[in-house]
Formats: structure tokens, C-alpha cells, sequence
């Protein structure tokens, strides 16, 4: 049995950098050369099918008519042939920051509709889809601060929101063959954690290799996990090998987070 998720159509919505590296795994892993890629405000970043420039036509369609999700995920399931897999990674990285004594109620709501709601939204609109395909995949990426959340409120309700709801969606999609997973991201080195570098760098008169290496000396591994280590755990859970794993809420930390869970 292939790795990777071979002949299977794919579209990801309110996606960030972990899954554009996702793509690449499961572009080699499979052989897949048809999927849609989509963030939340900008819309499609990029989509293909078989051809590259197939693909490239339907993001600028959909770009140019800056439509609704649910419209959107129409539209890429007419052109695309069909949805299979959808991974939901919205929202701003750690959420509106506040303690007990600071957030507003205001700020709680917003980042629980974008994150929570959102991904809700988006697989109730893939789910006909889905079901029609009689299989399918769905990757809630949650965050960090649902186990460790500090001082903060707002990051860590609304990703222990995304894991309570992604058990709901397992326990109801389960009979139809679609399997569901959340996945906990701990420090991860995305381009903005590399941005972040650059301009560090530049202020402490250093270079962005020497600041990432001595990032990776504070962790357990010696490596901070990337975006691509992560990539590579959500190539497994959408293939079929990874029929086994539903309705669970998987750590990729590097090992760096002292709680237990058990």
C-alpha cells in the first residue's frame, strides 16, 4: 500500500505555512498533482490540477471573485472533480493576547469564531463532499496553548475548542469512512519565525543561521521542529495507512513541553 494519499483530491482551506510544506510531501510521497490551496482573507495562494497551469487558471478565477468560503469550496469541488481532504489552519499564531484580568470578552469571541467557527464552517460545507466520495480526511491543526496556555485565555479555549470539536466531527464522520485528527503544534520555525531572525540579526549583529542553531541547542532533540516536520505527520494521517488514528489530538512539540498526557 502507497504512503502517500494517491488519487485522492485535495483542498485546504485557512491554510498557513505548515501546509504548503505538507504539499510538497505528498507530492512526492504520492504522486498527487491535484489540489487547491486557500488562506483565509487572501483567498487562493494556489491550486492545481494535473497540469500547472489548469490549476493556476482557477486561483485567479477564484482570487478575482473573492467569494465566501463555502463558495469557494463549490467551486473548487466542480473544477478539482471532487474533495477528499481538508485541513483547517486559521488564525492569527497565539491568538489576542490578555490574562484573566486584561482580555476582553470581545477579543475571546473573535478568536473563537475565526478559529473555532471557522473550521466548523468549512468542513459543514466540504462534508457532502466528502461523504459522496465515501472517504475522506480532515486535519484540524489547534495549537500549543490548549495544553500549556500560561497567562493567556484567548489562545488556549479556542484551541481546546478545535479539539473537542474535531472528536464531535470523528464521532459523527467516522460511519462514512472520513477519518478526523487535530494536530498540537509546539515552537515551530515557519518564514515568519525566520523573518523574526533576519531582523534580530540585523539589530545584534549576528546571522540568522547562527540564531536558528542556538535555537535548536534549547531543545530536548537539538532540533526546533519546522513547518516540514510537520508536513510530514499530516502526509500520514491523510494516508491510508493511517486508518487507525481517529478522533485524536496529536503533539508535535519535539518533546520540548514538560506536561504528560496519558
Amino acid at each position: 500500500m502507497p504512503f502517500g494519499p494517491s488519487g485522492r483530491l485535495h483542498v485546504v482551506l485557512r491554510v498557513e505555512i505548515v501546509v504548503e510544506r505538507f504539499y510538497g510531501v505528498v507530492q512526492v510521497a504520492g504522486g498527487q498533482r491535484r489540489f487547491g490551496l486557500f488562506r483565509p482573507h487572501r483567498r487562493v495562494v494556489d491550486a492545481e490540477i494535473g497540469e500547472a497551469h489548469v490549476g493556476k487558471a482557477l486561483a485567479a478565477r477564484l482570487r478575482a471573485r473573492g467569494e465566501p468560503d463555502h463558495c469557494i469550496i463549490a467551486t473548487a469541488a466542480r473544477e478539482l472533480g471532487g474533495i477528499h481532504i481538508v485541513i483547517n489552519n486559521a488564525a492569527r499564531v497565539g491568538g489576542t493576547p490578555g490574562t484573566v484580568e486584561t482580555v476582553s470578552d470581545a477579543d475571546v469571541l473573535r478568536d473563537f469564531e475565526e478559529k473555532v467557527v471557522g473550521y466548523l464552517r468549512t468542513v459543514q460545507t466540504a462534508v457532502p463532499y466528502l461523504k459522496q466520495a465515501g472517504w475522506g480526511r480532515v486535519i484540524n491543526i489547534s495549537g500549543g496553548a490548549g495544553r500549556a496556555p500560561g497567562t493567556a485565555v484567548s489562545g488556549g479555549i479556542r484551541n481546546i475548542g478545535t479539539v473537542n470539536l474535531t472528536k464531535s466531527m470523528a464521532n459523527a464522520l467516522g460511519p462514512y469512512g472520513i477519518n478526523v485528527n487535530a494536530i498540537y503544534p509546539g515552537q515551530t520555525i515557519t518564514e515568519a519565525t525566520l523573518a523574526r531572525y533576519a531582523e534580530q540579526a540585523q539589530r545584534e549583529g549576528t546571522t540568522v543561521e547562527a540564531l536558528h542553531k542556538a535555537a535548536d541547542e534549547r531543545t530536548v532533540l537539538k532540533h526546533v521542529v519546522t513547518a516540514t516536520d510537520i508536513g510530514y505527520v499530516v502526509a500520514m494521517l491523510c494516508s491510508p495507512l493511517a486508518i487507525g488514528v481517529h478522533g485524536e489530538a496529536i503533539g508535535i512539540d519535539g518533546g520540548n513541553r514538560s506536561d504528560m498526557h496519558y
